[in-house]
């Protein structure tokens, strides 16, 4: 039913919204604590390019790639 629907993705747009509200919060810490631009999984520097399009990212892209389960 549609409004079942509409209730599925206003759901999913609030899912989103907290997700990214938190990778937010987490992004302006490691700025607080002198870490950001550093991967959180291997220690090296994330790209400018990488943080340029997406700045709260907490991996390189080679990191990322793999956690998503890519190689």
């Amino acid at each position: 039913d549609a409004a079942m629907r509409g209730d599925q993705i206003e759901g999913e747009m609030l899912a989103r919204h907290r997700r990214e509200m938190s990778e937010l919060r987490a992004a302006l810490a490691r700025i607080e604590e002198g870490s950001y631009g550093e991967c959180l999984a291997c220690g090296e520097p994330i790209g400018f390019e990488r943080l340029k399009v997406q700045p709260r990212a907490p991996r390189c892209l080679k990191c990322q790639t793999h956690a998503e389960g890519g190689r």
